[in-house]
């Protein structure tokens, strides 16, 4: 508990005061308030984030609302855990609740609107691979023991030591997961950069996890070169290899600035180890 007695110089301050004590940061608002009798003192108030500190003295805060496991009490006083709505008042608690319960954790449609769109993603992509990886959802009577061993999750382990590959495109990567597609490409500096990597987590463009694939071989060329029996250019959405090329060296000029008439792209043959329900 922070002593709070030895801030008592701080009591007119009328922006938050930091306190690190114990290793740990907090910050304290000093409102006037009354006692029973209607005296009138000067009271501290401890936060652990400063945008809740913030939040009390400009009377405003964030609103997270989503669905997740909630305890429900009968007439008796006998609980019970249910799926139902909650909601929070800082992104880190949203995050806890998509880890402790990925499996009943949900966002409505109307609720989607309080989140950003790289908020809302990085939710559902964490909801993904924890049902990916089979996490159970945690009961609220779970001590931190038994939470810290579903760390052990054995699929969270293995997948461990794998890089997400991220495709871009709406069905890509689905394409690929149902072996409709046996290939991705990427630039030939990515390749360098996972040159000792042959397996990844295969993510979509929303984030989620849909199964574990292996390069099984890359070839390296430039665009101009690439034939028929190296893509499927009309399962890309194009009436002509020309067509496909042409966008490929379009897409790769708008991203990456060295990106030249000469540089090479790699081809990537992929196999499907698993995929994800």
């Amino acid at each position: 508990m922070l002593n709070t007695r030895k801030y008592k110089k701080y009591k007119n301050a009328g922006l938050p005061v930091m306190a690190y004590e114990n290793n740990e940061m907090h910050y304290l608002n000093f409102f006037k308030t009354k006692s029973k009798k209607g005296k009138e003192k000067i009271e501290a108030f401890q936060y652990e984030l400063l945008s809740e500190a913030l939040g009390d003295i400009i009377n405003d805060g964030f609103y997270y609302s989503f669905n997740t496991l909630v305890l429900e009490y009968d007439e008796e006083g006998n609980k019970k855990e249910v799926v139902g709505h909650s909601h929070a008042h800082d992104f880190e608690s949203v995050v806890r609740e998509v880890y402790y319960n990925p499996n009943v954790f949900s966002i409505d449609e109307e609720d989607r609107k309080l989140y950003s769109d790289q908020e809302y993603k990085f939710l559902m992509k964490i909801k993904s691979y924890l049902m990916a990886v089979k996490r159970e959802d945690i009961s609220f009577d779970a001590t931190i023991e038994e939470i810290n061993d579903l760390a052990l999750n054995a699929d969270a382990s293995l997948f461990r030591d794998y890089p997400t590959k991220t495709l871009n495109g709406d069905d890509k990567a689905s394409l690929i997961i149902e072996k409709k597609k046996k290939y991705f490409i990427s630039s030939n500096v990515d390749s360098k950069d996972d040159i000792s990597k042959n397996r990844y987590l295969l993510a979509d463009n929303y984030g989620k996890y849909l199964g574990l694939i292996e390069v099984v071989k890359k070839k390296v060329l430039r665009i101009e070169d690439i034939t028929e029996k190296d893509v499927d250019y009309k399962l890309e959405g194009f009436r002509s290899l020309n067509a496909y090329k042409k966008d490929l060296k379009e897409y790769y000029k708008n991203n990456l600035s060295d990106f030249n008439d000469r540089s090479e792209i790699v081809i990537n043959t992929v196999k499907v180890i698993r995929k994800f329900k």
